[in-house]
């Protein structure tokens, strides 16, 4: 899996250097401006294989690295790296993570931060100030999922690996449809450029002709126009009921 970061890029010429020394995965990058100066949060997804040369952004860069984590552990093949495992990254890290995903407490707004110690105390000072707490229902709840056995969660993982090729077989089986198998989290990311339309009407007929609701890939940006997220959070006989309909209505889009 690719790891995503986010960076605080002050440069053009910062893309350039990370982007020559091949540890991107996505080479894209519009720019607000052409100057020099830009200054904007840019997602960066690292190369596997170049996650070594994290040290480079420790020794040359100077940089502050914003890692969020929540999915890790709902990697299905490979463990999913972190920023704070390379040597030296703890000190100029900020890892964001959760209960939401891997205890599937989504609707109890529950998440935490791992920071430098030099940033407890302010970052502490705008929390308490901007949301106060969490509230103490959800504390005890949090404290039972981190000294529950790990059983359910490995449990769940094999339920979303089953459902997760379910969805992708099917979808790779209806014309005009093409899906990765995704390597973790719940969704599935189909291209749908051979369907002839933009990807939010695609979205829109789906859910008033089909009953399936999904999200066109344009809301995370100009390059998702031609897939569609779909999650398989679901049970199997009704992610097949989801299928039967995108079926549908290719055919009927085809016709």
């Amino acid at each position: 899996m690719n790891t995503l970061v986010t960076l605080l890029v002050r440069k053009r010429r910062l893309f350039e250097l990370l982007a020559a020394q091949g540890m991107l995965a996505n080479q894209q990058v519009t720019f607000l401006t052409d100057g020099a100066d830009d200054v904007r949060d840019l997602p960066l997804y690292l190369n596997p294989q170049a996650e070594h040369l994290l040290d480079w952004f420790h020794v040359t860069m100077r940089l502050t690295v914003l890692t969020h984590e929540i999915y890790s552990a709902l990697a299905y093949d490979d463990d999913c790296p972190s920023v704070l495992d390379v040597e030296g990254m703890a000190e100029r890290t900020v890892l964001l993570d959760g209960w939401s995903k891997t205890y599937a407490m989504t609707g109890w707004r529950l998440g935490y931060g791992v920071f430098p110690p030099a940033l407890v105390e302010p970052v502490t000072r705008l929390v308490v100030n901007s949301v106060s707490c969490v509230p103490a229902f959800s504390q005890y709840a949090a404290i039972v999922a981190l000294e529950s056995p790990p059983e359910p969660v490995a449990q769940m993982k094999a339920a979303f690996r089953t459902r997760r090729q379910v969805v992708v077989d099917g979808l790779n089986a209806i014309d005009g449809i093409s899906c990765q198998l995704p390597g973790g989290a719940f969704y599935a990311f189909p291209n749908i450029t051979g369907l002839g339309r933009p990807a939010a009407a695609v979205a829109g007929g789906l859910l008033r002709d089909a009953g399936v609701a999904c999200v066109a890939g344009t809301a995370f940006g100009a390059a998702g126009e031609g897939y569609l997220r779909l999650s398989y959070a679901s049970s199997v006989p009704r992610l097949q009921d989801a299928l039967a309909g995108i079926d549908a209505f290719a055919r009927a889009t085809a016709g």
